[in-house]
């Protein structure tokens, strides 16, 4: 996979269930070392009916207490001394800012970014979620575990994060590319999917050619009531 830097990504997997849809996402400013903050941006076409994920990668931060900006609801936090993964939602608001600033308690090295679901549903759009706890697992896989869902027509977002740049990543066949990026820190990427009923999705396997420190998640994003409705 490329890094993809459009606004507009595809993920490549048909939504034929209804689901919610990847609107757009936003890459941060490059990623910082050292530090008591990230500013993380949403695209400027961010607009009220919207939900934001955010996915903030942090390394070495095992001690480290998050505070994200108001407004933010926490979805999980995965990872252990080496690297970290927080994710969050939040329903976007009429004369919202386009960034947001999370800090620490203590310095760390950061990056992440934000991606915007259109047709999700606003009030609760999580419908559960799977995390891999401490988040070495040595080897060369990373394995984002089965979350099941209790609704129809969930649109099913696999996280993970590497503090090893440049090991290589292949995706499940199951899953298109929303977000890729590998730096000097380390590498963070997004798929996605749609899971037409409710119940156990797969576990969603990424084989990578290196052993490093990684940590996964799974995520199922309800759809919105209008479109559930609709069916």
């Amino acid at each position: 996979m490329a890094c993809n830097a459009s606004p507009t990504p595809d993920i490549g997997v048909e939504n034929s269930v209804d689901g919610a849809i990847i609107d757009s996402y936003w890459p941060t400013t490059p990623p910082v070392k050292n530090a008591k903050n990230i500013t993380m941006k949403w695209s400027e076409r961010a607009a009220p009916g919207e939900v934001a994920i955010a996915d903030l990668v942090t390394y070495k931060a095992d001690k480290a207490t998050i505070f994200p900006p108001t407004g933010w609801a926490l979805i999980r936090d995965d990872g252990g001394q080496h690297v970290r993964q927080t994710l969050y939602w939040r329903a976007v608001q009429a004369n919202d800012p386009h960034e947001f600033a999370w800090s620490f308690s203590e310095p760390v090295d950061a990056q992440g970014t934000i991606i915007l679901l259109a047709d999700a549903r606003l009030d609760a759009p999580v419908d559960g979620s799977s995390g891999n706890g401490r988040g070495v697992q040595g080897g060369s896989d990373m394995v984002a575990k089965s979350v099941k869902t209790t609704s129809d027509g969930a649109l099913v977002l696999a996280f993970y994060a590497n503090d090893f740049g440049g090991a290589g990543f292949n995706a499940p066949d199951f899953m298109g590319e929303i977000v890729e990026d590998e730096t000097q820190l380390g590498g963070y990427w997004i798929l996605g999917t749609y899971q037409k009923h409710k119940g156990p999705t797969p576990d969603a396997i990424c084989h990578g050619g290196q052993g490093f420190d990684s940590v996964s998640a799974q995520v199922a994003i309800r759809r919105s009531a209008e479109a559930t409705e609709s069916r």
